[in-house]
């Protein structure tokens, strides 16, 4: 009795370890099947390879059952009761076995599923779509999109570059004879300007050169002093412009005006702009008269053209005259403002400044008081009617509309600021220096005076002879003067 109760308390052990293993098993299968996994379950060999299954566990409770069966038939003799007790234990231990197969393999079949359906469905919702998720369809960008993205970032890269290079340059102190409230308080403008300045070129108020002074004076006997060769035009021309009590004509006028042309052909940082041009009496002399009653006399067409314009205006027009000195600027284009004497009723000379994109003439008078708005609108009359009427003609056919015929505005100056004569001969010296002056950008000196008005024309006439080798009038070319345009 007592080796049977030995023996079954053996054969209990061993269940209860085997037990024990196979609890021990059911519960590492559950702990692996309760950790997150997102991943998809492929059914593939690697994973039923891995992964515990169904069939792991019955073989193992098969193992167990063949052991057990393998101890009973080794003993030698039985009791009854043991053998019932031992069917028992097996039953008990086949069922665990069954159990924790079951409750195994229970968690792998149903997180299958689950997974699959995270797969499908990972929002959670009913049709496997979230109701927060908006699907943006690609947008293939066409190639003029694409030039103007690009472009857009070469110009940010750009502003990128020059604020970096902004933020690595040094900030300069300007000293206080370099601020100026004309250029402002900038390092460039004040110390490296990008253009050389213009204006300032020389000063008009210098006295005249000795040394030509005397050679005009050596090949031109005889010129200061009393009038003693009406007949020799070269000689009279040289008398009446260096005395005072003499007027000038129009040839004394062109001489200057081409002595100035020549000083901007050669100097154009002389003066104030590049953009100005200095035009002859022709105009004066041509533009008035009869030449100006053909032009109002003759209809226009549809545009306001086909009127007939005095010849040579169109050369003028195009910087082709005079042809000693031809510039080839186009007025308007090339030219802004234009500088020019202009003769009232042939018995006075006044400065005109035409300024092309304002529209505006500008006159100056050495004689305050001496025309008023009446006379002197119907004096210049003539500029302000052809300038605009040049503009159209000379245009592109299809920019003509662009070109109003609305005649110019004028502004007469006298007075004030502006030196008077003290007689009635010096208005065409007068009338030089104001556009020498004003061209150069510099504002009328109260030396421009009468007392010293012998000194100026005797300036005039030594330049004169040494830089445009001038020995008398110029002779005018007279040709197409009358063409019709």
């Amino acid at each position: 009795m007592k080796s049977g109760f030995e023996q079954s308390d053996s054969k209990f052990t061993i269940l209860t370890r085997k037990v024990i293993r196979i609890e021990k098993t059911v519960q590492s299968m559950q702990a692996a099947s309760r950790r997150p996994n997102t991943e998809p379950v492929e059914p593939d060999a690697d994973n039923e390879k891995n992964e515990p299954s169904v069939e792991d566990g019955r073989a193992e409770e098969k193992a167990a059952k063949d052991a057990a069966v393998s101890e009973k038939d080794a003993t030698p003799k039985k009791d009854e009761s043991s053998g019932e007790e031992e069917e028992e234990e097996a039953d008990i231990g086949e069922k665990i076995g069954d159990n924790s197969t079951e409750k195994a393999a229970t968690p792998k079949q149903r997180k299958a599923p689950a997974r699959k359906q995270q797969v499908l469905s990972p929002c959670g919702s009913d049709n496997g779509v979230d109701p927060d998720l908006v699907f943006v369809k690609e947008y293939t960008p066409t190639k003029a999109e694409e030039v103007e993205e690009a472009q857009r970032m070469a110009l940010k890269q750009q502003a990128t570059i020059d604020i970096a290079r902004a933020n690595v340059q040094r900030q300069r102190q300007l000293a206080a004879s370099q601020v100026s409230p004309f250029i402002g308080d900038s390092t460039v403008k004040g110390i490296i300007p990008n253009k050389p300045r213009l204006g300032y070129g020389y000063d008009p108020n210098e006295p005249v050169d000795k040394d030509r002074l005397a050679r005009l004076k050596k090949d031109f006997k005889g010129i200061f002093g009393p009038t003693k060769f009406k007949l020799h035009i070269p000689l009279m021309w040289w008398h009446e412009l260096v005395t005072q009590t003499e007027w000038l004509a129009d040839t004394h006028m062109d001489a200057v005006m081409n002595m100035f042309r020549h000083r901007m052909k050669l100097h154009p940082e002389w003066f104030r702009s590049d953009r100005l041009c200095f035009c002859d009496s022709t105009p004066s002399m041509l533009w008035q008269k009869d030449k100006w009653k053909r032009f109002l006399s003759t209809k226009p067409d549809g545009q306001g053209l086909g009127r007939w314009v005095p010849g040579g205006a169109t050369d003028l027009f195009e910087g082709k005259a005079p042809r000693f000195c031809q510039t080839l600027k186009k007025w308007e284009v090339d030219i802004d403002e234009i500088y020019m004497p202009w003769n009232v009723k042939d018995a006075h000379w006044v400065a005109l400044m035409v300024s092309i994109p304002k529209r505006h003439i500008t006159v100056w008078d050495s004689i305050p008081g001496c025309l008023s708005e009446r006379l002197l609108a119907k004096a210049i009359e003539p500029v302000a009617v052809l300038m605009p009427y040049l503009q159209r003609l000379m245009a592109d056919i299809g920019d003509r509309y662009k070109y109003p015929l609305d005649r110019y505005t004028h502004e007469y100056i006298s007075g004030g600021d502006v030196p008077a004569q003290d007689n009635s001969s010096d208005c065409g010296v007068y009338c030089l220096k104001f556009i020498e002056y004003h061209s150069l950008g510099r504002l009328f000196p109260k030396t421009l005076c009468g007392r010293n008005m012998k000194a100026i024309r005797a300036k005039l006439a030594a330049d004169l002879y040494h830089e445009i080798n001038c020995r008398g009038p110029p002779e005018r070319n007279w040709e197409d003067l009358d063409n019709d345009i």
